[in-house]
């Protein structure tokens, strides 16, 4: 081999490292993104969970005991919709699936608690 050869085969493995380096940078951005995105939409949902939770507390009082759902599933519900938010499509479709997967979710909640 020639030095040629060996400059090229040496610039090819530097080129080559630069590449793999930065797509693995990419990679590691692009993953931590999603990560950051998803604890926000978590905390996005248990925070408007915790006030629609209060306000419907607050209403029940006024009507002198009507039952309020548990806080899980209002958390539930607000984290489907900020997810299906998220992904650009959310329709009134989806709120009416949410709302009864919601209702589906209460009744059960409702039915383990009584039991205890």
């Amino acid at each position: 081999m020639d030095t040629v050869q060996i400059a090229l085969i040496a610039a090819g493995s530097a080129l080559g490292g630069s590449f793999i380096g930065a797509a693995a940078s990419l990679v590691t951005m692009f993953v931590q993104t999603s990560r950051d995105d998803a604890s926000q939409r978590r905390e996005a949902a248990v925070q408007l969970a915790l006030a629609e939770h209060a306000m419907h507390v607050a209403l029940a009082k006024e009507n002198r005991g009507d039952s309020v759902p548990p806080i899980a599933t209002y958390i539930s519900y607000h984290l489907s919709i900020l997810n299906k938010a998220a992904k650009g499509s959310l329709s009134a479709d989806d709120i009416i699936e949410t709302t009864a997967e919601t209702r589906v979710l209460t009744t059960a909640l409702r039915a383990a608690l009584s039991k205890k």
